[in-house]
């Protein structure tokens, strides 16, 4: 069981907001994240950028959770990026397809 994730949210110039998570993305974590999503798409912004550099861990809830954001951003006819996504999360996004349903930032050029 995991409590470990640091959520925040931030709202940058011409309407973008980025919400930054830090740790485990997980069953337990996960509302903490829906929460900080749902803040961030209050204002409505034209881009909501997903910065996962600092996950350490995601289990099947934290990708229901990211579907949820793609969802909810949708619905606002706001753009979903997803940044700092490391190969561990590629990997995975590739294994479950969620790379052809998510905006992924560019791959580092080891990747490429």
């Amino acid at each position: 069981m995991s409590v470990n994730l640091d959520v925040d949210v931030h709202t940058g110039p011409a309407g973008t907001a980025t919400v930054v998570a830090r740790g485990d993305l997980d069953y337990n974590t996960a509302p903490a994240f829906r929460a900080a999503v749902t803040a961030a798409l209050a204002d409505r912004p034209t881009t909501l950028c997903l910065d996962l550099a600092a996950l350490t861990f995601m289990d099947s809830s934290g990708i229901v959770a990211l579907l949820a954001a793609h969802s909810a951003a949708a619905a606002l006819g706001c753009a979903l990026v997803l940044d700092g996504v490391t190969p561990w999360l590629r990997t995975r996004f590739a294994i479950t397809g969620l790379d052809k349903v998510l905006s992924l930032d560019d791959p580092p050029p080891a990747l490429a």
